[in-house]
């Protein structure tokens, strides 16, 4: 027969509840979220997880920056989910008055759940967000405050394409080239954004 051989390569096992997010980071890891409260960094020949960060809200969304440097991959997670920051878990040490703690960047600005994020293409520091508030959201992790904010709603009615009906959740963004960003929701459209840095 034609059909391809599919053959298992493990399982991880280590979440509580529904899965969310997933990333490969390099050739031996891959990154998780979780309904569970946990974003978990897995070892996947061993089956293990190597390192968890427990939150105190559902995560909907993770992801990791694109940077050539697997090592930064691993190290760099930003999720988001029901507490309405962006979240960035930065995995390396930082000594701190003698003790050892894990840097743990919060960026507040959305006002819903954030549905989905996107590191860059090419850039280490700059996210996109997307959000059940209807908006989207450019952060440079440098800066407490976003970059811009579009609601997508606002520029489809300046467009002259409004959306079948305002006050839509988003579910998803992403990254069309370095300067090109489209979002998507519940009002069936995707959005198409461009901006001059």
């Amino acid at each position: 027969s034609n059909a391809p051989h599919i053959q298992s390569l493990g399982t991880l096992d280590g979440h509580a509840q529904a899965v969310s997010g997933l990333k490969w980071v390099s050739q031996e890891h891959l990154v998780s979220s979780s309904w569970d409260h946990t974003v978990k960094l897995w070892d996947v020949e061993m089956e293990t997880a190597l390192d968890t960060f427990t939150h105190n809200k559902v995560i909907y969304c993770l992801d990791t920056p694109n940077a050539p440097n697997a090592n930064t991959n691993a190290n760099l997670i930003a999720f988001g989910g029901a507490e309405k920051g962006l979240r960035l878990w930065d995995r390396r040490d930082h000594q701190k008055q003698g003790t050892f703690t894990r840097a743990l960047q919060t960026f507040q600005s959305h006002t819903s759940w954030i549905s989905d994020v996107k590191w860059h293409p090419s850039s280490e520091h700059t996210i996109l967000t997307a959000s059940f508030d209807g908006s989207i959201k450019l952060w440079d992790v440098r800066s407490a405050i976003p970059l811009w904010t579009v609601d997508v709603d606002d520029e489809a009615d300046k467009g002259g394409k409004a959306g079948k009906e305002d006050g839509h959740k988003l579910f998803c963004c992403t990254w069309v080239d370095d300067k090109t960003v489209a979002a998507g929701g519940d009002n069936r459209t995707i959005a198409v954004f461009t901006h001059q840095p």
